[in-house]
């Protein structure tokens, strides 16, 4: 085998210096600030060894700051403070191994006659912040066992619903990320007037929340990313967060606060080497006042897993039409009903489809399935290293706040861009929708007391158990702000008649202006045949109809 052969295996015809090269966009004036976009790499192109384990690579850690979240963030409210060290490291690694295994099956696309298990397009998986948003109010994440989502009504479900619920899940999650970067979620939600609470979770340093030590480093994290996106290459670029993260780490591990360190090395000296699911186990058990937040999370994410996939088929240059794309989303709704399953199987938090990737699509212009595959190979292979685990536990609070921050405002821009993708969304009526949904939800996330059920169900002791799950569930509802604020919007998507938009108006308006003209038109034919015929005008029954 000749060298050129090797090469090909090797590393395919991947143009490396569009993707890696950094980008000075303020030196450089007129066309030069616009650069050619690589050779594009189809669905099933071949890219060589090396060529898609970096590509892989590159999506895989676009990937992990989304994936990491919602374990580290769960922990808190739902497992001792003694334990939860164990219990952190256990569930980031669950939720790699998970996630690369699913991935796997989302980018093959099993098929069998009419059916078809995956997209089978370059779509990865990651953890839902739906799912850490409902269970930050119900008791226990592991208690609640995931349904199958099914292909919504897109009449019930337009971008004036769907939107508005995605946005009010990443202003609840959004907040949740500026109480990690003051120093943590239980001591900014504790604090009293005179009696600061002091934060754990940043090494051996201990200080009262919002300290400038602490902001100073979430701060850091938030500015090296924008640097990043500003000037880095489209590798780094699509890696910021997880840039902006390491870079932080690093001045913590290397500084400390009054002699204390942010970054000890208990957690590397208590973490083993290999690792896998099912090492850590919870109790099997059934939370029925969970099932509406449920339902109302999985119907949310069917609708984003729809939009998610038709944008990596269309960023594939597949079709978005026809027998097999309609394969193709029933592919990606089945994987995600399955991630859901197997993942609370496995002890984790379900899966849904992954959006970011799209933009490493677009900016590297590489849809070939071995990138995907790579790609699930590395996250199994991050899951299954302890050490790796270890070393996210150890990031300081105020460091993942950071970027956690980023992160979760990314969900509300996802919500507005569905807002405003459909050019007829904002119209009076669906404007109307969104304030009522929006001044509820809002309010519910800032003030979530105003819905704790007691104005309207008290819970007395001769209540029966099933009808105790009832109130609890409805108390759930209206004490979180992104299922009120769907469900209000739902309601009102359903009894509010339909109204005329702009367009349809000035076209019914330029009807009846051209009826209006033809009318006077008609009148001026009359006025001139009554001249011609000496004032004389026919009568009706002797015209000739």
């Amino acid at each position: 085998m000749d060298g050129s052969r090797i090469k090909h295996y090797l590393v395919g015809d991947f143009d490396y210096s569009i993707l890696c090269m950094p980008q000075f966009p303020y030196f450089r004036s007129g066309n030069k600030k616009l650069r050619a976009p690589p050779v594009f790499f189809g669905r099933d192109a071949f890219l060589g060894f090396i060529t898609a384990a970096i590509m892989g690579a590159q999506h895989a850690l676009s990937m992990v700051g989304g994936l990491i979240v919602p374990p580290l963030l769960i922990v808190p409210y739902t497992i001792p403070y003694a334990d939860q060290l164990g219990y952190k490291s256990y569930l980031v690694q669950a939720a790699l191994i998970v996630a690369g295994i699913m991935t796997l099956f989302q980018v093959t696309g099993f098929r069998y006659g009419r059916f078809q298990w995956g997209a089978g397009v370059l779509a990865s998986r990651r953890r839902t912040g739906h799912c850490w948003a409902r269970s930050h109010s119900a008791p226990s994440p592991h208690s609640s066992t995931p349904s199958c989502p099914s292909q919504p009504c897109a009449a019930c479900s337009p971008p004036c619903v769907t939107g508005v619920t995605i946005c009010l899940i990443g202003i609840g999650l959004t907040g949740a990320g500026i109480n990690t970067w003051g120093g943590g979620v239980y001591c900014s939600q504790h604090q009293v007037i005179g009696d600061l609470i002091p934060c754990n979770g940043n090494g051996n340093v201990i200080l009262p929340y919002g300290s400038p030590q602490y902001v100073g480093l979430g701060f850091l994290t938030f500015t090296v990313i924008i640097f990043t996106e500003i000037f880095g290459s489209p590798f780094l670029r699509n890696c910021s967060s997880m840039i902006g993260l390491c870079f932080s780490y690093f001045i913590s591990a290397v500084t400390s606060s009054g002699g204390q360190r942010y970054v000890t090395n208990d957690v590397f000296a208590a973490a083993p080497s290999i690792t896998f699911i099912w090492t850590k186990t919870f109790p099997l058990s059934f939370y029925a006042p969970a099932i509406i937040p449920l339902f109302i999370v999985f119907s949310i994410t069917s609708i984003e897993s729809i939009g998610d996939t038709t944008a990596t088929i269309e960023a594939s240059r597949e079709a978005t039409s026809g027998d097999e794309y309609g394969m193709r989303i029933k592919g990606a709704l089945f994987n995600d009903g399955m991630s859901g399953i197997f993942s609370a199987l496995a002890t984790s938090l379900p899966l849904t489809t992954f959006a970011q990737n799209n933009g490493v699509i677009s900016l590297t212009n590489v849809a070939s399935r071995q990138a995907g595959w790579a790609c699930g190979g590395w996250l199994l292979l991050l899951g299954i290293l302890g050490k790796f685990g270890a070393f996210i536990i150890s990031i300081p609070n105020c460091v993942f706040g950071g970027m956690t921050t980023f992160l979760f405002a990314n969900v509300i821009a996802s919500g507005i861009k569905l807002i405003i993708s459909d050019k007829g969304s904002l119209t009076r009526r669906n404007r109307f929708i969104m304030a009522c949904s929006f001044g509820l939800g809002i309010g519910v996330t800032l003030q979530p007391g105003w819905g704790n059920g007691l104005w309207l169900w008290q819970a007395t002791d001769d209540m029966s158990e099933g009808t105790r799950g009832v109130r609890d569930a409805i108390t759930l509802v209206l004490g979180t702000g992104f299922c009120l604020g769907a469900v209000v919007a739902f309601i009102l998507n359903l009894i509010l008649p339909q109204e005329a938009d702009d367009a349809e108006l000035a076209a019914y308006e330029a009807s009846v202006g051209r009826g209006q003209a033809a009318i006077k038109d008609s009148v001026m034919i009359a006025d001139s045949r009554d001249t011609s015929m000496g004032g004389v005008m026919p009568k009706v029954d002797e015209m000739n109809v």
